[in-house]
């Protein structure tokens, strides 16, 4: 775990060094709000549709391998829109096109985080398990944000995102020295894993049943549903937030790419913080009202955020807010890990994933909702559904309550 923990701070580095870097250019380049989001919601697009697959891929591929394999595309995509940016050739349509591209990633490697995180530790230890794999991603996008903000600023965009390509090297070598959930301390639970079908056909039959089987269980499993579901709406009306800090920085707070980098590292340093409190903690029991309570208290923080006009509070803030982002995060993958035979952990995973894929159009409705009114009132608007969703949720979802 230790391992993955710092392959995943690396990533981290790179994920959210994408949506610096990408969110300040095409501010830069188009002026717009609407178009930040847009190009954000294009680089999470493909979550919607590949996270089904990618779960289903994720019970029939050795994990470890394919985490590794992810990472070099990543750090192609980052190196190519570096080039264009170094050769004076880069457009608002490049970043769109490599946004599309480098986001089909990210769904794959999420869902074989989260299973390969089970897989090691075991189900009693899956909520520390995935808070662990947490905090290292988000300190090393802590750091990276002061890091990449500091590059962007001072020395470019190109080698922000030739800066990017390395992390996600970094990450693809220190993964080559994990071990397989058989070689962990414990063991792991991971399942034998079924005889696999031959030839390309048998490989893609074997898919299509995965996902037709993880179809079956979200009818089955009500609890798991309504998970996805409360995912769904949390990403389309909180995460979608993100994509307004390029705005809020330039055309609210009136700072540049170096404080907007700043404000990536509140971001980080919350979501680590509120993580670090839950694992030393070890909340294993009502894990369902803590889940309803993150969500509420995340959409006053956005709904809060709407009236900050002073940069260092608006850092508070955004703290605040992802921390409680990052919790809900935990405990929903823990949960809905936790609630599906271990044989469909994987596309339990890929549910997930399937789930945050609502966040494009989450930004995409942001982007739009503050270019045709104000920031404030994208904000405000949207931290007040996820308010609505907590409570809702605490007065007619008992069984996840008890959870």
């Amino acid at each position: 775990m230790r391992l993955l923990a710092a392959a995943g701070a690396f990533d981290g580095v790179g994920f959210l060094g994408e949506h610096l870097v990408l969110g300040w250019l095409m501010l830069e380049l188009t002026d717009s709000a609407f178009m930040v989001g847009a190009a954000l919601g294009i680089r999470m697009a493909p979550a919607f549709f590949l996270g089904a697959v990618a779960g289903a891929l994720a019970d029939i591929v050795d994990r470890r391998l394919a985490m590794i394999l992810i990472n070099g595309p990543l750090a192609a995509t980052a190196a190519i829109a570096g080039a264009l940016y170094h050769f004076d050739v880069l457009e608002a349509w490049h970043l769109f096109v490599l946004a599309a591209v480098g986001g089909s990633m990210p769904p794959l490697k999420m869902t074989l985080q989260q299973s390969y995180v089970a897989d090691v530790v075991g189900l009693p230890n899956l909520l520390n398990g995935i808070a662990f794999l947490n905090i290292g991603t988000r300190g090393g996008g802590f750091v990276g944000s002061f890091l990449l903000g500091f590059v962007l600023e001072r020395l470019g965009a190109d080698y922000a995102y030739f800066t990017m390509a390395s992390t996600y090297l970094m990450t693809a070598g220190i993964l080559v020295f994990t071990r397989g959930p058989a070689d962990a301390e414990g063991g792991g639970d991971r399942p034998p894993r079924a005889p696999r079908a031959a030839g390309l056909a048998g490989a893609l039959g074997e898919v299509a049943g995965n996902v037709a089987r993880l179809a079956a269980e979200l009818r089955r499993n009500r609890l798991l549903l309504t998970l996805a579901i409360t995912t769904m709406i949390i990403e389309f009306a909180g995460f979608s937030h993100f994509s307004l800090y390029p705005s809020l920085a330039r055309d609210v707070l009136g700072v540049g790419p170096q404080e907007l980098g700043y404000m990536n590292a509140a971001r980080s340093l919350g979501g680590v913080l509120a993580v670090v409190v839950v694992a030393a903690i070890g909340v294993q029991s009502r894990r369902g009202l803590s889940y309803m309570a993150t969500i509420l208290v995340f959409g006053l923080g956005v709904v809060l955020l709407a009236f900050i006009g002073n940069f260092w509070l608006a850092l508070v803030a955004i703290a605040v807010v992802c921390g409680m982002a990052s919790l809900q995060d935990v405990y929903s993958q823990s949960m809905m890990l936790t609630i599906v035979p271990s044989e469909l952990r994987g596309r339990a995973a890929g549910a997930w994933v399937v789930a945050t894929g609502t966040g494009p159009l989450g930004s995409l409705q942001i982007g739009a909702l503050a270019s045709s009114t104000t920031i404030a009132f994208a904000l405000g608007a949207n931290g007040a559904v996820l308010v609505v969703l907590a409570v809702l949720g605490l007065a007619f979802l008992p069984n996840l309550r008890r959870l």
